[in-house]
């Protein structure tokens, strides 16, 4: 009877070994969900956000430098509205490949919403990030959207930043980025705009 009971308990603490395994994929899967964006394959605004309040906390610790950008497409809504939303999706894509390849591990690019993304650049001097910054802005440009998409196709960015100051919230932080962004906008786009 014993044998019996002890084989009977392995063969449960198998199954159930297995059936942890396989919820912790699954666990992993929903978290990797709930933090990226499906579409550009970078994170999502949950997944960025969580980023820029790990850097915050380093940054109040140690003093730590760091900056934000945010980037918007010029007149995305032209792009979906002439060559429609697989149009308009392919550029985001290329956008999320272009982020993805141009930041660091450690730095975090996300979809903020739209068609706008959130860089958040840890360790990072503000002339440091301009110098990013501005190499993003002349990939995007030069990226070969007539053969991606359509002949006609030119596609560019317009980046605002911003160095994180101590004590600063994250909204604050932003809201200096968007700014910058916007003084970018009202120049005339395809620039980056550092504050």
């Amino acid at each position: 009877r014993c044998s019996v009971l002890v084989t009977y308990f392995r063969s449960m603490q198998y199954r159930l070994s297995a059936s942890n395994e396989k919820l912790a994929v699954a666990l992993k899967q929903i978290e990797n969900l709930a933090r990226n964006d499906d579409l550009t394959g970078i994170a999502n605004r949950r997944g960025v956000m969580e980023r820029l309040q790990q850097c915050i906390h380093t940054a109040q610790r140690s003093a730590t430098p760091f900056c934000i950008a945010l980037l918007d497409i010029d007149f995305f809504k032209q792009v979906n509205d002439r060559y429609g939303h697989d149009g308009g999706d392919k550029v985001l894509q290329a956008f999320g490949q272009l982020l993805s390849s141009q930041t660091r591990a450690t730095d975090c690019a996300g979809r903020y919403g739209g068609e706008e993304f959130l860089l958040v650049l840890c360790d990072t001097q503000l002339a440091q990030a301009g110098v990013l910054l501005e190499r993003i802005r002349e990939c995007s440009e030069s990226l070969p959207w007539s053969q991606m998409i359509h002949k006609d196709l030119r596609v560019t960015c317009t980046l605002g930043a911003t160095q994180y100051r101590q004590g600063e919230t994250a909204e604050a932080l932003i809201s200096r980025a968007d700014v910058a962004m916007y003084q970018g906008k009202a120049a005339g786009r395809n620039r980056v705009v550092l504050a």
